[in-house]
């Protein structure tokens, strides 16, 4: 299976396994209460609604009041008051989410009724209780059904008021995040925010009546006088009727928009829209939270009533919707204290007053959250898990994961943007929080295993043929194998024994297959002391190498050392035989290597090649034509001032084109005598004389290194070539390069 492929069919699975937490309720779960609250967390508060103010019922009013703490006890002649105030200061609907269905005084509860009747904007909440039924399952844990009963206000209230409606919100721990504009459990009983509005825009309603009879005859509007005559005065019965004919003609509402927007009515046109949105979609709803507690306008229960005829310097009840209720900074495990997105830390919550004017203002500016539609999740979390999977699986862990970062905030950065500008949620926990860590660690894994299985085989196969050093670098290296190879900077030392072809004719196979396992032992010590590793034996010479990044002096030092190193070894090893010889040549030279798979079709072998290593080939041969044992090029000493080296010459070696500067490694300049180092520098001016064609004065020099044994070869060898050349005078012009037929 090819490297594409495989990523492919990671970028599916990886994809199907995102489409099908979709479908699971409990990723559902996860994003309401994970996702929300990493959405809402990013956004923050926003611009808290202009229509809606809330009334707080709390201890500093009880305080000032000289009332009961609990506001069950307040005498309801304040209520009737409160309702006064804001009737007087022009609010447009006002709505109690408080209970009242019980009776504390007769008296209290008239002056109370008195004052809602006489206002006629009034809601009062109702009390949803639910009584389970036992499940015929022996063992089961929870009721099979569950009956829920509306308590309304006690009669006075209930028939005064302009409506009554229950509004159910889940107790902690479950995080409030959606609520309902008609409660399913309830007989489709409008809530308590979807009455408030109702009342809010009653103005609307003649409007609502005009723009049905516009679209044509239909079910509907036979009875629209009737409708509109209910909701001034049964706003409960009128809201049941017109849903009832909204579900019995389909695509109604849709089309009443249109025509909406078509028309055009200034006056009314986002409060009808607002309800015409009502019967077109999915009753539940998702609560777009402006911010923390508190984050509503809300004025104080004793301020209203101690305020001049209920308006202030600048009134905030004119026009608006006023919510009143237990409304302060509440710890979680009070009365009518919601956990929601924007609970604290410390357990502050926001009350249920807020949620419910919060639910009103999300119907009414059209702003509730709209969770995006399930097979556009699905598909998102599919293309997401193919792209992530085929970039993990593609990739290098650490690109992945750079990558899995750069990307997770290119998914984020949009749906982030749409949740804060036009209210629509997108999964941000299943992509980010499941696909994303999921499929990088399963590539990770995948590419792991695969990496550990391939090295097992390649060591299991090439242990016996070459060193574990060459196994190892092969193992670890395995994905650039697969590649072909990779192309490095390093330096390479090549030694050659000299009399390797004498010594085997005359030593039987087996022992010679010994004395030269004992001669690599010799060789590999010091080129393994210094971090070399050998990737070539070829009978009696070997090629090692030093990996680095470009021009790395550390590199070439390293290799030097080698050299050094494989001398000393290699005359100690001489000297532990009594009749048996192995001089060795050594040449050291650096540049660009290619270090993978040698060969075609079946037939493979792990080395190096590359112009470097010809060079050095060609090196460790003019060894033996200089007489010299270690030569090292320029590109490999350069910048390095720990070793003593004698200048040799400028070489065209065999086939090559470009020359190269040579010099003859002799040791460590830490151990370097003042007259050896004095003879180096002699010998280079002799090298530059013959270079600049001063013939005899190169030949006098020369001269005096004759009877010297450590360059008496490399000295004859000049003095050849310059009896040569003053014979037969070389053609301009001459860049004092030497070129070498043989190899």
């Amino acid at each position: 299976m090819s490297r594409l492929t495989k990523s492919v069919l990671f970028g599916l699975l990886l994809a199907i396994f995102g489409a099908a937490l979709a479908l699971l309720p409990q990723a559902h779960q996860l994003e309401e209460n994970l996702g929300l609250a990493i959405l809402f967390g990013v956004r923050g508060p926003i611009r808290p609604p202009a229509d809606a103010v809330i009334v707080s019922i709390d201890r500093h009013s009880a305080e000032r009041l000289g009332v009961s703490g609990n506001p069950a006890h307040w005498p309801r002649s304040l209520h009737a008051r409160l309702v006064e105030k804001l009737v007087a200061a022009g609010a447009r609907v006002v709505v109690f989410d408080v209970y009242f269905i019980e009776s504390r005084s007769p008296a209290e509860d008239q002056l109370f009724a008195s004052a809602v009747r006489r206002a006629g904007n009034v809601v009062l909440a109702e009390v949803l209780r639910s009584t389970g039924l036992a499940s015929e399952t022996e063992g089961a844990d929870q009721p099979a059904h569950r009956i829920v009963k509306a308590l309304k206000p006690i009669d006075p209230l209930a028939e005064a008021a302009a409506a009554t409606a229950p509004f159910a919100l889940p107790r902690v721990p479950v995080r409030v995040n959606h609520f309902w504009t008609f409660h399913p459990a309830a007989g489709d009983a409008p809530s308590l925010p979807v009455l408030a509005l109702h009342v809010f825009a009653l103005d609307a309603f003649a409007e609502l009546v005009r723009l049905r009879s516009s679209i044509g005859p239909g079910p509907f509007e036979a009875a629209s006088p009737a409708v509109l005559s209910d909701f001034r005065t049964n706003m409960a019965k009128a809201l049941k009727e017109l849903r009832y004919w909204f579900e019995h003609s389909p695509g109604l509402a849709e089309r009443m928009v249109i025509e909406l927007e078509r028309s055009g009515s200034p006056m009314t046109d986002r409060t009808l829209k607002a309800l015409l949105e009502l019967h077109r979609t999915d009753p539940r709803r998702y609560l777009n939270y402006y911010g923390p507690p508190r984050t509503i306008h809300t004025v104080a229960f004793h301020d209203v009533l101690q305020s001049n005829g209920g308006v202030g310097p600048n009134n905030p009840f004119k026009g608006k919707a006023v919510f009143v209720g237990l409304s302060e900074t509440l710890a979680s495990d009070r009365a009518d204290s919601f956990y929601t997105v924007f609970s604290r830390p410390d357990g502050v919550s926001i009350s249920g007053v807020e949620i419910a004017a919060t639910a009103f203002s999300n119907l009414l500016e059209g702003t509730a959250l709209k969770a995006a539609a399930l097979p556009t999740v699905i598909a998102i979390l599919f293309a997401w898990g193919f792209i992530i999977g085929l970039l993990f699986r593609a990739t290098a862990s650490g690109l992945a994961a750079l990558s899995a970062i750069i990307l997770g905030g290119l998914y984020f950065g949009p749906v982030q943007h749409r949740f804060s500008t036009e209210a629509i949620w997108y999964p941000v926990v299943v992509p980010l929080f499941f696909q994303a860590p999921v499929g990088f660690f399963a590539a990770v894994m995948w590419r792991h295993f695969e990496v550990n299985r391939e090295r097992r085989r390649v060591r299991a196969a090439l242990r016996y043929y070459i060193p574990d050093e060459v196994v190892d670098e092969v193992a670890n290296n395995l994905g650039d194998m697969q590649r072909g190879g990779e192309t490095i900077y390093g330096a390479c030392l090549f030694t050659d024994a000299a009399d390797y072809t004498t010594l085997s004719e005359g030593m039987d196979p087996r022992a010679l297959n010994d004395f030269m396992h004992r001669y690599y032992g010799a060789i590999f010590e010091p080129i393994r002391r210094n971090n070399g590793v050998v990737v070539d034996i070829q009978g009696d010479s070997i090629v090692a190498i030093w990996k680095g990044r470009d021009g790395d002096p550390a590199v070439r030092k390293r290799a030097c050392e080698a050299a050094l190193g494989v001398s000393e070894a290699i005359t100690a090893f001489n000297q532990s035989f009594e009749h048996l010889r192995l001089p060795t040549r050594i040449s050291v030279h650096a540049g660009r290597l290619f270090l993978g798979n040698i060969g075609a079709g079946e037939r493979y072998r792990y080395g190096v090649t590359g112009d470097t290593v010809v060079s050095a080939s060609r090196m460790d041969s003019l060894n033996k034509q200089l007489g010299t044992q270690i030569l090292i090029s320029e590109d490999a000493i350069r910048d390095i001032d720990d070793f003593m080296v004698r200048e040799v010459g400028r070489f065209r070696l065999k086939g090559k084109s470009e020359p190269l500067r040579l010099y003859e490694l002799l040791g460590r300049i830490a151990g370097a005598t003042d007259p050896a180092q004095t003879a180096c520098a002699r010998f280079g001016e002799a090298v530059r004389c013959f270079q600049s064609r001063a013939w005899d004065r190169a030949e006098a020099i020369f001269r005096e290194f004759i009877e010297d044994r450590a360059c008496r070869d490399l000295a004859r060898f000049y003095l050849k070539r310059c009896e040569e050349y003053k014979k037969k005078p070389l053609e301009e012009p001459w860049d004092g390069v030497i070129s070498m037929e043989q190899k």
